[in-house]
């Protein structure tokens, strides 16, 4: 049996936040994301407490992938939260968030994605992510949590990068 490679993208993104851990990680949750991410939106198809929770699973339309089908893999508050998404397009993402406090009392975050392309559609969504869609969907997430962390209120003004 040869070995298939299929093509892979992998980032990592970190933010320092001014807010604990403790504040923090519930936000990462798809329920809570509606208070801070503009233009959020998914349907939920399992949760047992409404919230994030470990195998708890939604679907979204985001703009680059179109529908996606997520299920939240690991669970740890407030320190760890990872979620692995299947795109029918051909794309299956790992997303994992590391939490660590700050000597100031914020939050450390750790971003790690991990793209792979399952199909030649897949192929051309990753290119575009590499191309600085990628960069430019992360930037605007630090911007809207910090926000939101800051004011408790949705960044009004953002481009829909989702």
């Amino acid at each position: 049996m040869n070995p298939i490679h299929a093509k892979r993208f992998a980032e990592t993104k970190v933010m320092t936040l001014l807010a604990p851990p403790q504040k923090v990680f519930p936000l990462l949750c798809p329920v809570r994301e509606y208070e801070w991410v503009p233009h959020w939106h998914c349907k939920l198809l399992h949760t047992e407490s409404g919230l994030a929770h470990k195998d708890c699973a939604f679907t979204t339309n985001l703009l680059d992938l179109g529908h996606e089908v997520w299920t939240c893999t690991r669970y740890e508050p407030p320190r760890s939260i990872e979620y692995v998404r299947f795109a029918p397009l051909g794309m299956i993402t790992r997303l994992t968030i590391t939490l660590g406090a700050t000597e100031n009392g914020g939050t450390r975050l750790i971003w790690e994605l991990v793209f792979t392309a399952i199909s030649d559609k897949g192929e051309e969504a990753l290119e575009h992510l590499r191309q600085g869609r990628y960069e430019q969907t992360m930037t605007i997430i630090e911007k809207a949590l910090s926000h939101y962390l800051r004011t408790g209120e949705m960044l009004s003004q953002v481009d829909n990068a989702w």
